[in-house]
């Protein structure tokens, strides 16, 4: 961005931000230090502007004797939590997948009786149209038998 000066932790947790440069380029890089992560919230940033000393040659993180043992021990602890949540949640996970598929095999198993019903009905609607079929070929040949019977006595008593 083309900026100059520092930035620095306060002991209140606080961060200072001193920078040089052009207005555009420090509107965005005020607007670039709203950054919410996992690890850094910044809620709010003060502007407070000013003439330019021209000082800074560059940008830098100034750092207190003490600050890096510090973050290294927090971050430490971090990382622990971090790992104990892991390895936790991922014991777990274990076992909800392990009750989830034995329910999938039940589902599984659920859907093959349907299935193996709907097979049988399906079975038994073939059989009864079979028979339905039958049915309407025998009707229909004791029909014509006996239709050709009339006729013929019909036709013998000189009716047609």
């Amino acid at each position: 961005m083309g900026i100059t000066g520092w930035v620095g932790n306060l002991p209140d947790g606080r961060v200072q931000v001193v920078a040089e440069g052009d207005a555009a380029a420090l509107d965005r890089f005020a607007s670039a230090l709203k950054v919410k992560n996992a690890l850094i919230d910044v809620y709010d940033v003060e502007v407070e502007r000013q003439d330019a000393s021209g000082e800074f040659k560059a940008f830098s993180k100034l750092v207190d004797e003490l600050e890096t043992d510090a973050r290294l021990d927090r971050s430490a602890e971090l990382l622990k939590e971090l790992i104990d949540v892991t390895r936790s949640g991922f014991s777990d996970l274990g076992q909800k997948m392990d009750k989830m598929l034995d329910k999938q095999d039940q589902m599984l198993d659920k859907q093959d009786i349907m299935i193996d019903k709907q097979d049988q009905m399906l079975d038994k609607q073939d059989e009864t149209t079979g028979e339905v079929r039958g049915l309407r070929t025998d009707m229909k040949g004791n029909i014509d038998m006996r239709l050709e019977r009339i006729e013929t006595a019909l036709k013998e008593k000189g009716i047609i």
